[in-house]
């Protein structure tokens, strides 16, 4: 099996999603990663703006996706933290709870990972491959 190249990528916003801090730190063995996955709407920037784009599309679509269950019953104010791969072709796979909240919340976080838009993969050697991310998924209950 192919090892997967990391990239950790951390929203950090608080509950008020109001600025981003990302960690980009590419995680490998040995390898050379030319390109990381990037968001599917960023493929006309430049190089050098792909992953702030990204970043900015991915906090968007988040923030679209929990405000649409923020009344939920069974939703509570914390963090998801899911782990997932966007493979050779683009797609969200091998979806998993790093950090629990409770039921409702993790099954909504992998819903929203599972929905979420193909990606561009990442490119190693001028060839697509697949990439680890692991993010935080902020829910607030609307009072």
């Amino acid at each position: 099996m192919k090892l997967f190249s990391s990239i950790i990528l951390f929203l950090i916003t608080g509950f008020g999603f109001s600025q981003i801090s990302v960690d980009t730190t590419i995680q490998t063995s040995d390898r050379q990663i030319d390109s990381p996955a990037y968001w599917h709407s960023c493929a006309k920037e430049a190089d050098s703006l792909k992953l702030q784009c990204s970043e900015e599309a991915l906090l968007d679509y988040l923030l679209e996706q929990t405000a649409q269950i923020a009344a939920h019953d069974s939703l509570v104010t914390g963090a998801v933290t899911v782990q997932f791969v966007v493979d050779s072709s683009g797609r969200t796979t091998d979806i998993r709870i790093l950090n629990s909240l409770n039921s409702f919340c993790d099954g909504q976080a992998i819903k929203i990972i599972r929905n979420m838009p193909q990606w561009i993969p990442g490119i190693e050697k001028g060839k697509a491959i697949k990439i680890q991310y692991a993010i935080p998924i902020y829910f607030r209950k609307k009072a």
